[in-house]
C-alpha cells in the first residue's frame, strides 16, 4: 500500500508542470491533451524540486511532508490563479478524432504489429519494474549518490552536503555537486509516506522511463505518423542498457527524457510554418531547456551550449523563412535568457559558494590533455559488439549516409546536430583526458549514449520511415500540429 504515495506524491508537481506548460502556450495551444500531460509531469517534477531547493536555501523551508506540500501547493496556486483568470474557458481548437482516424488509416497487419509490440513492451517493463520495486539498490551511483543523498535529505530535513561516510570537517562529496532533483524527489516521496521505503523512492525511475517513452512517441507521431511512433517507442524500450537504467536507480534516463523534451520542442518550432505556433514551441523549448540545467552536471556543461547553438541557428532560419519576425525572434531570445538565468543563477551561485565542482562529480580544472591509448578500442567494442544497443547505432550510421539530405538539410538537423556534436565532444574528452577511464571501464561512455539514445532513436526512426515510405521524406518539415493539438 505504501506505493500509493508514488502517484499521490507526484500529483501536485505534475499539475504544476501542466499549468506552466499551458500558461506558456497561452491562447495558442500547440500540444495534444495527453502530450501536454507528459511534458507537464516531466517538467513539473523538476520545477517543484527546484522550488523546494530555493525555499530551503533562501527561507530554510524544511524537507518534511508539510514543507513539501506547502511548497508544491504554493507553486500550483501561483500558476493556477493566472491560468484560471486568463486561460481557463478560453476558446481553443475543438477536439477531434485524430487518434481514431490515425488508427483506422493503418493497414490490418500494421495494427496487429503495433499491438504485439505494445504487449511485449508492457511485459518487459512490468517484469523490470517488479525487480526495481522489490530489490534494494546495490549498483554504484544508485547507492552512494542518488539514494543516499535522498535519504540524507529526508533524515536531516534540509539540503545537507555532507554524506554519512564523511567527517563534519570534510569538504562536500563530489556527488553533492549534482543538482539535487533526483534525490529531492525521493526525499519528498518518503516524507509524504512517513518513512523511507526503497521500493517507493525507486519507483520514480520507472515514471521517468515511461515519460521518456511517451515524449518520444509524441515526437515521432508529429514527424512520421502513428505507426512509426509505435516502432520508435519499441526501439527505445527494448534497448538493453536503456531499459536496465530506466528500471534501476540511476539518473541518466531522467536526463535523457529532459534532453529529448527540450530538443523536441525546438524541433517542432523549426517544423512550423505558422508564426504563432512556432513562437509557442520556442517558449516551451525555453522552459524545458531551463529545467534541463537542474538535472545533472552534464546538462550544464555539455548539452546546454549545443542546444543554445541549435536554437540560435534555428531562429535565424525561421527569420529567413519569414516564419518569425525580428520581434518574434527577439522575444524568443528573451524567454530563453530569462528562464535559463532564473534557474542557472541560483544553482551556479550555490555551487560556487560551497565549492562544488562543475564536472561529472569531478573537477574539470587542471585536467591534462594527452592521447589516451585503448580508448578507441573500448568505444568500438562497447558501441557495436556488446549488445547494449542492439543494432541501433549501426542502423543510425547507415541511415545518416543513405538519407543525408533529410538528416542534414531539413529541420531534423536539430536532432542530428545535437547527437553528432555532443557525441564528438564526449569522444574527445575520453580520447584526450584522464576521464578515459570512464570509457575503458565502460561507465561514463555508456551513460553518455544512454542520455543520447532517445535522440538517436528519433533520428533513426524518422529516416527509416523515409526509406520505407519515400513520400514521407518530402514532408519531413511539414507540421501536422493542427491535427495533433487536440489529440
Amino acid at each position: 500500500m505504501i506505493l500509493i504515495w508514488l502517484p499521490l506524491g507526484l500529483a501536485l508537481p505534475a499539475l504544476a508542470g501542466w499549468l506552466a506548460v499551458r500558461l506558456l502556450e497561452w491562447r495558442t495551444p500547440v500540444l495534444g491533451v495527453s502530450e501536454r500531460w507528459f511534458y507537464g509531469a516531466l517538467l513539473g517534477i523538476t520545477l517543484a524540486m527546484f522550488a523546494a531547493f530555493l525555499a530551503n536555501i533562501l527561507f530554510g523551508a524544511p524537507f518534511t511532508s508539510i514543507g513539501f506540500a506547502a511548497i508544491e501547493g504554493a507553486l500550483v496556486l501561483a500558476l493556477g490563479i493566472p491560468y484560471w483568470f486568463f486561460i481557463h474557458g478560453s476558446s481553443g481548437p475543438a477536439r477531434d478524432a485524430s487518434w481514431r482516424a490515425d488508427w483506422r488509416s493503418l493497414s490490418q497487419p500494421r495494427r496487429w504489429l503495433l499491438i504485439i509490440l505494445g504487449c511485449w513492451i508492457l511485459l518487459r517493463i512490468a517484469l523490470a519494474t517488479t525487480v526495481l520495486l522489490t530489490t534494494p539498490p546495490y549498483f554504484d551511483d544508485t547507492l552512494n549518490n542518488w539514494n543516499v543523498r535522498g535519504k540524507v535529505f529526508y533524515v536531516t530535513e534540509t539540503l545537507t552536503l555532507q554524506l554519512p561516510s564523511q567527517r563534519p570537517t570534510d569538504p562536500p562529496a563530489g556527488t553533492s555537486s549534482y543538482p539535487p532533483t533526483v534525490s529531492l524527489t525521493k526525499a519528498s516521496l518518503a516524507a509524504f509516506a512517513g518513512e523511507w521505503n526503497e521500493g517507493l523512492v525507486n519507483g520514480i525511475h520507472i515514471v521517468w522511463f515511461l515519460l521518456a517513452l511517451g515524449i518520444l512517441f509524441f515526437t515521432l507521431r508529429r514527424m512520421a505518423g502513428l505507426f512509426w511512433a509505435g516502432i520508435g517507442a519499441y526501439m527505445l524500450a527494448v534497448l538493453p542498457l536503456y531499459l536496465i537504467h530506466g528500471t534501476n536507480a540511476y539518473g541518466d534516463v531522467f536526463l535523457s527524457a529532459h534532453l529529448l523534451g527540450a530538443a523536441a520542442l525546438i524541433l517542432h518550432a523549426l517544423c512550423e510554418n505558422d508564426r504563432r505556433r512556432a513562437a509557442v514551441f520556442l517558449r516551451l523549448g525555453a522552459f524545458a531547456t531551463a529545467m534541463l540545467v537542474f538535472t545533472k552536471n552534464e546538462a550544464l556543461v555539455m548539452y546546454l551550449p549545443v542546444l543554445l547553438l541549435i536554437t540560435v541557428m534555428g531562429l535565424l532560419l525561421l527569420r529567413l523563412k519569414s516564419t518569425l519576425t525580428t520581434h518574434d525572434a527577439m522575444m524568443a531570445v528573451g524567454w530563453f535568457a530569462v528562464l535559463l538565468l532564473a534557474v542557472a543563477i541560483p544553482w551556479i551561485g550555490f555551487k560556487w559558494m560551497h565549492g562544488l565542482t562543475f564536472g561529472n562529480a569531478k573537477g574539470i580544472a587542471g585536467i591534462e590533455i594527452a592521447w589516451q591509448p585503448m580508448v578507441l578500442t573500448a568505444v568500438f567494442v562497447n558501441t557495436f559488439f556488446e549488445g547494449n544497443w542492439l543494432l541501433l547505432y549501426p542502423l543510425l550510421i547507415i541511415l545518416l549516409v543513405l538519407r543525408w539530405r533529410q538528416a542534414f538539410l531539413s529541420p531534423l538537423l536539430a536532432f542530428t546536430a545535437l547527437f553528432c556534436i555532443v557525441y564528438a565532444g564526449q569522444l574527445l574528452i575520453f580520447l584526450f583526458t584522464p576521464l578515459s577511464t570512464e570509457a575503458l571501464m565502460q561507465t561514463g561512455y555508456a551513460r553518455g549514449l544512454i542520455q543520447l539514445a532517445p535522440v538517436a532513436v528519433v533520428i533513426a526512426t524518422t529516416l527509416l520511415s523515409t526509406v520505407l515510405e519515400p513520400e514521407k521524406g518530402k514532408g519531413i518539415d511539414r507540421s501536422d500540429g493542427d491535427k495533433l493539438t487536440a489529440a
